[in-house]
Parts: C-alpha cells; structure tokens; sequence
C-alpha cells in the first residue's frame, strides 16, 4: 500500500490536468489508468507498420491555447501543434467549395462568394471570443447568474454571447447566417450531430466552434503526443503516474474518500482528494457504491443519458491522397486540414438524424475527413498517407444489438469510400493500400467510460448543460469530478480538467501557482486567486 496527496483515476486530458496543476503544487499524486497507453481520447496507434492513426480525436479546437497549455508550457515536453492555415474546406457537388482560413480576409473573400454578409457575421463573430473563454473555463452557474456575471466582465457582448448559447444548434446557425449551403455545412461542421438541431441551451457547442474555425490544430507526431507531454510535466514535478492499473474501488470511510483499490487487490490511499475522471455510473455506482450516496444522487447517476450518436471511424492508408473534383476551381481544398462532406443541403442532415433516431446507419454517409501527413508527414512514412473519416452512426444497430456492427464494418467502410469518391474521384479501393475499421462497439471496449461510444460522457439532452452537468464537487467528501460529463463537456480542451483544480485548489486552501487568465479578471471566480 502506497499513500499520496492525491489519486487520480484515468489518464485523459484532464485527469492529467488536474495531476499535473497539484503536483507542481507541492502535492504528491498519482494518476492511475487502466490502459497501457496514456491520455484516453488523445490515443494514437500503430496499426501498420510506420502508419499511426488517430482513433478518438484529430481536430483539437483550442491547439494550444488553453490556459492548461500555456501553464505547462507542453511544447518544451514534447507537444507541438501545427495548425495549417488552409484548416477547414467543404467540398460541394455542385462545383463550389465553403474554406476557412487562419487569415480572416482570406476567409472573408472565400465566404463571400455564398454571401457577403454570412462572412461579415463570421468574422465579426470574433467579438465573442473572450466571453466564451469565460464561459469555458470557469464553473458554470444558474443562468440568471452566469448572465450577470458575463454582462458585469464582459459588458452588452456578454449578454449577448450568454443568449445565444442558450439556444439550440439550429437556433445558433440560423440567427446568424442567411446562405442555406453555409447554414447547412456550418451546422453540421460546429455542432457535430451529437448536439440535436432543435435543443435548447446547447448552442454553446456550436458557438465554441464557429469562434475556432481556421484555427483547429494537429499534434505533432500524434494525438498522443500531447498526452506524453502531459506525462513528461507530471514526472519532472514528482508526480507519478501507474499503467495497467484498473480502479476497481473507491474507498469511503465515514463518508469520505480516503484512497482506491485495483482490480489486483492493491490499495493506493489518498490524504486528501480522490478525483476520478471516469463517467458517473462507473465512478458512484461501482467504484464508490450506493450505499454511500444519498438516493438522490443515485437517482440523478441513474438517470444520466448517453449521446444518441456514436462514431465509425474508416482509417486507410492512401497511394495518393484525396484530389476533390472542387480542386479544379479551388486548389486550397486539396491541402485542407479539417474536411467535411455530405451535406450540401440542410435535409441532409435531417435525413441523417432520422435514421440515426431509427438505429440505421446513414444510407448516405457524411462526416469529417482528414489526411494528417499532409502536414505532418512523420504519421506514415515512404510518401504514402494516412487518411480517416468519422460517420455518426447509432451504437445499436436496427435492434440487432451492437455487435452487428462486426458484421457490417467492412460494408459499411465501402460504402463510405464511395461517398468520398463522388467528392474525390480518386478515392478508389486500388488507391487504398491497407484498410481498417474502428466501429462504436471498438471505441466503448477501448475507452470503457466512453459508454455506448459516447466520447463525451453524456448527451446534452435532458438539461445535461451547464449546471446540468456532473458538479466538480461530489456528495462525498474529497471526491471530486474532472471528466468530460462535467461542463463544459467533451472535446481535448482541458477545460474540465482546469475548472475542477481551481475548485480543489480552493477547497484544499491551496496557493495557486498559475496565473489567474485575464478574461477571468473581475468575472467573480476564485477572488482568492
């Protein structure tokens, strides 16, 4: 039996985080994760060998400006980002092309071309920024708060920001933009089906993304690349980190977390905080047990709703990479980052969510696409490329159970391959020298709190937003939450990660060593900082 300040359960970006913030601290901590590799969604394998895909998350909205980023300073650790500057391109059937840039005036210019106005509204959009951080990486409160707070801080922009991410997706996309291709490819590309079109107070997702589009970043190397850097911080600050270690037990003791136990029978006893960023089932209804929760709160864990959508992901390795029809007009769509097809029109994307809605795999694929060794060729070597796409798909298969996806994978990947190729006619089976499928059933068996292959940890239906979502605090004392099922929810972030070590750091009475961020200034939050 080993003792430590604290434990940590799961090794995702932001059990990292809140390691790697309290082990600089001066605390003593240990991260335990059940996997051989570290960093949950920042996972990257090599399924061939030279070639690394990257299973659970590509595009990272926030690249490395996130307060966590910038106070580990993880590009001396070994994560690096390249944002390309050609970063987003939708390829049309009709021969037209939707591309953000990093340059706004050449986002401008591209835009324009569907409506002057729509790319007046992008780019003035930006106002928004610093209200969203503040938003982001801060706790959430009831609403009628959260908008004072934002309005006192951010003055008219932060009411205005704080209304419109209480509309829905469909809500967000129409009030702001006129042209219905952009509506169309805007609202899948920021809301990515897992936000419902008509739901209201999710219109923070999208918003979130319409202020990052131009800028999503690639890792170096990798996602994983970012989790190493993680694990360099926490090492070279004293922190510890256990492989292959499978939390089978949280223990309480009059009510309080006091440490964990593993699957193996080893006891790792916590001085003073247990933080789990495992999903909530997991954490209270088996690690911790009912019988130290209030009924309420069992009742509120039972209750918790999982996203409807889950992720196939085709992933291959190309002779040559996609060469869109498009590119005649558009060269730029060629050297894309982030690519999104399929939905030219809104009923597209209606038709998708419907069969979702009826357990069906979309009869038209679309989604989002991505060759990284483009523009990092070090993810697969001798000139050829590395390539995926994520279709959204239902985890249950027309009532036949999740595991008919084994039997349908690989038509399922054909029929992907050729949506791509009326885009991109030389996405044929002779260009594609070796093929692999991760379906949402390899995705839950990989990442087991990613429940039904939900890599948020909950949907945002059901009021699971904002306050909605698990609090950082628990029922039980030194316990604490820093998943994706706490606001502001899933993406590679660090968000929760953070919102949960200044409420620690508050509670443990700690002096923190990072610098309070300036759209925090006179927001309200931790005025002790």
């Amino acid at each position: 039996m080993e003792t430590f300040d604290i434990v940590v359960i799961g090794s995702g970006n932001n059990g990292l985080t809140v390691a790697n913030y309290l082990a600089k601290a001066g605390l003593s901590v240990v991260v335990l994760e059940r996997r051989l590799q570290e960093g949950g969604g920042l996972s990257t394998e090599q399924i061939f060998p030279g070639y690394y895909f990257n299973f659970h998350s590509v595009f990272h909205i926030f690249a490395s400006e996130p307060p966590a980023y910038q106070d580990f300073e993880l590009d001396k650790y070994g994560g690096v980002y390249i944002v390309p500057d050609t970063n987003f391109g939708i390829p049309l059937r009709d021969g037209r092309c939707l591309l953000i840039y990093g340059d706004g005036e050449r986002t401008y210019r591209a835009l324009s071309q569907f409506s002057a106005a729509d790319a007046e509204t992008l780019l003035d959009m930006q106002r928004y920024y610093e209200a969203m951080r503040a938003y982001h990486y801060a706790p959430p409160l009831p609403a009628g708060e959260w908008r004072d707070r934002l309005e006192r801080r951010f003055g008219a922009v932060g009411t205005e920001f704080f209304d419109l991410a209480q509309k829905s997706p469909s809500e967000v996309v129409e009030g702001l933009f006129e042209d219905p291709t952009v509506r169309s490819s805007l609202f899948f590309s920021t809301s990515a089906v897992r936000m419902r079109e008509a739901l209201p107070g999710t219109g923070f997702g999208t918003l979130r993304m319409l202020l990052r589009l131009g800028r999503y970043g690639l890792a170096r190397g990798g996602s994983n690349m970012i989790a190493k850097a993680l694990v360099n911080f926490l090492t070279a600050h004293g922190g510890r980190i256990r492989q292959q270690a499978h939390v089978e037990k949280i223990l309480v003791e009059h009510g309080r977390a006091v440490g964990v136990k593993l699957r193996d029978g080893t006891v790792y006893r916590a001085r003073r905080a247990v933080v789990s960023n495992v999903d909530p089932a997991q954490t209270f209804l088996r690690m911790v047990g009912a019988e130290h929760l209030p009924s309420k709160e069992v009742a509120r864990v039972e209750g918790w709703q999982m996203n409807e959508s889950a992720l196939f992901g085709a992933h291959m390795v190309l002779r040559d990479p996609p060469d869109y029809t498009v590119a005649e007009r558009y060269p730029d769509m060629n050297e894309t980052f982030h690519q999104t097809f399929g939905y030219d029109v809104p009923e597209e994307i209606h038709d998708h969510f419907r069969e979702i809605e009826e357990g069906r795999p979309p009869s038209k694929p679309g989604g989002e696409a991505w060759v990284p060794t483009i523009f990092d060729p070090s993810q697969g070597p001798g000139g050829f490329h590395t390539a995926g796409f994520w279709q959204f798909v239902p985890y249950d298969v027309e009532g036949r159970g999740p595991e008919y996806w084994d039997e349908i994978r690989d038509a399922y990947f054909d029929r992907i391959l050729a949506r791509w190729r009326e885009y991109a006619p030389n996405m044929t089976a002779e260009n594609v020298v070796h093929r692999f499928t991760y379906t949402p059933v390899d995705n839950a068996n990989a990442i087991i709190n990613m429940i039904q292959g939900d890599d948020h940890m909950g949907s945002y239906s059901n009021g699971q937003v904002g306050v909605g979502r698990q609090p950082y605090r628990t029922s039980v004392e030194a316990l604490y939450m820093c998943g994706s099922c706490c606001h502001p929810g899933g993406s590679i972030t660090f968000a929760p990660g953070y919102n949960a070590v200044n409420v620690i750091a508050e509670d443990l009475g700690l002096k923190r060593w990072w610098p309070k961020p300036d759209f925090l200034e006179g927001y309200g939050f931790f005025e002790d900082w």
